[in-house]
């Protein structure tokens, strides 16, 4: 059930924190992330790749890497606009850090 609140969309995992994503490709700017969709519970990202050979999906892993200065990989979703992905950093610094992102 959505509640509406940034941390439902993020999930501590092991050596890491797990954060859902819902993406819409090939728009005029990439921006990661654009919003928060709280009906989804889920951040939104708008990136400028085509879904065609995962080129999106790298994008949006490379968007969040660079972001948070952390390695982060594609846990789930590789073929839909529902993603999840694996960042390896703490759960403070990625829900500051993409708070703060909403914020610019």
């Amino acid at each position: 059930m959505a509640t509406g609140e940034l941390e439902d969309a993020l999930t501590e995992s092991g050596d890491g924190t797990l954060v859902a994503f819902d993406v819409t490709p090939v728009e005029a700017d990439r921006r990661v992330p654009s919003d928060f969709n709280e009906w989804r519970d889920r951040f939104e990202a708008r990136l400028s790749e085509p879904t065609r050979d995962g080129r999106a999906n790298a994008e949006l892993t490379d968007a969040v890497s660079e972001l948070l200065g952390a390695p982060a990989r594609l846990a789930q979703g590789a073929s839909s606009s529902k993603k999840t992905v694996a960042v390896r950093a703490s759960y403070v610094r990625v829900h500051d850090e993409l708070t703060s992102a909403l914020g610019d």
